[in-house]
């Protein structure tokens, strides 16, 4: 009875005198175990902050055509609410009041026109012929070009210089284009008018499908609207500070399940209405360039590209609802942990030497229980998560046996030496 006592005694003495041992060991002279039951390991990944909105599509653009009553008296529509029409399309008739008046009105605009054509030819000749530094240190800074005095400031760096000269020629292009539209329109009319002695049929400017006609001749006579489709929708205050136009947008159309890529297209400065006892709500659009088909060898569209195209066209009409996946902020193929192995702002590094390391890394965007680490560690590192009082500076570190893990393979002596750690472990438990 008496050695029993004896020997639970001396367990006791030897347990606190390691207590005290570790308790007055300042200097890491006893090595300490941390057990670590639960760890993970950073990885790649892409991450995404995203924003959903509910939107309805809608023309991308209207336009109206007035009919001023002082040139002539109104005779007959040529088309009719729902028909498509492109520039240069019959829209409606009239006859002149004064012919000889008429007419030089018209060879007035053709000659304006014509100037205007010439003014932008000139502006892209110049911009074309205008050639951009390649040295950066030497950089390109501006261009005069003679259409209206237009100063056309380029940026100091040579790749930005050439996308924004790029720019301007496509821009003027399309003015070009739209002019050559206008001057076609006035020579069909002089034409006409030459032909019958009184008659002007107006001619479209614009394509898109006929919206509405004022049967009373009321202004505007005609409504234009484009075939090109946008998505509308509403921000908040705090959404309208995150959004921002060019950011990559993708629509789920409700009905359909046509999916659509783009970007935000323009966002509203001023709210729908102030109302101090309400929270601003701030409209935005977001458009979906069409994608170019692919041509065969020949240089012409496949049949089935035809039929996509066309039953695309005929799925997408105004008034469809949908859910837009705006992407706020995203980082590709980041280096990302999950929440749990962020500790106090850093991580606990299982080292393969066996020993924990506190380290220090710098988080960037977080979404789905993952932090992106933009400094401070790599991939593939094993980080301890707990539990967080086990966790100590140079501690050797010990997780727990997964049998499930265990194979033979996993005895063999030659390959892997196992027998300390598994004895190590026993014994720290």
């Amino acid at each position: 009875m008496r050695k029993n006592r004896f020997i639970q005694l001396g367990i006791l003495v030897f347990i606190a005198l390691n207590l005290l041992l570790v308790y007055l060991d300042d200097e890491a002279r006893v090595d300490r175990v941390s057990y670590v039951n639960k760890w993970s390991e950073s990885v790649t990944a892409d991450l995404k902050k995203e924003l959903y909105k509910p939107v309805v599509l809608e023309a991308a653009d209207e336009e109206e055509i007035y009919f001023d009553r002082t040139e002539g008296v109104f005779q007959q529509f040529l088309v009719a609410v729902g028909e498509e029409v492109t520039p240069g399309s019959s829209l409606f008739t009239y006859r002149v009041e004064n012919y000889y008046e008429t007419e030089s009105d018209l060879l007035q605009q053709m000659e304006r026109v014509q100037g205007e054509m010439a003014a932008i030819e000139q502006a892209i000749s110049q911009m074309e012929a205008y050639h951009i530094p390649a040295d950066e240190f030497n950089p390109a800074s501006s261009v005069l070009i003679t259409e209206e005095d237009i100063f056309v400031e380029l940026p100091e760096s040579p790749v930005e210089a050439e996308l924004m000269k790029e720019q301007f020629i496509a821009e003027k292009e399309q003015e070009l284009a739209a002019k050559t539209t206008e001057l076609t329109t006035v020579e069909n009319q002089l034409s006409e008018l030459r032909d019958t002695g009184d008659m002007i049929t107006y001619e479209s400017p614009f394509a898109g499908k006929i919206k509405q006609i004022s049967t009373d001749l009321g202004n505007p006579l005609i409504v234009i609207e484009s075939t090109d489709l946008h998505a509308t929708g509403d921000l908040s205050e705090a959404e309208r500070l995150e959004v921002e136009t060019g950011m990559p947008a993708i629509l789920q159309l409700e009905e359909t399940d046509v999916l659509l890529e783009g970007s935000v297209d323009s966002l509203d400065d001023s709210p729908v209405e102030l109302d101090v006892e309400k929270e601003s709500i701030y409209p935005f659009t977001a458009n979906f360039p069409e994608d170019t088909p692919e041509e065969d060898e020949e240089g012409e569209e496949t049949e089935t590209e035809k039929e996509t195209g066309a039953e695309m066209e005929s799925e997408l009409l105004p008034g469809y609802h949908g859910t837009l996946t705006i992407t706020l902020e995203e980082s590709m193929n980041a280096t990302t942990i999950f929440d749990g192995a962020l500790l106090n702002g850093g991580v606990w590094q299982m080292t393969s030497a066996g020993k924990l390391e506190q380290k220090a890394v710098e988080t960037g965007l977080y979404e789905d229980n993952q932090f992106e680490i933009t400094s401070g560690l790599e991939v593939d590192t094993s980080l301890a998560e707990g539990p967080v009082r086990q966790l100590r500076e140079g501690a050797t570190y010990i997780t727990p046996l997964k049998w499930r893990q265990v194979t033979k393979e996993s005895f063999h002596m030659k390959e892997n030496d196992w027998l300390q750690p598994f004895v190590s472990g026993l014994l720290s438990r």
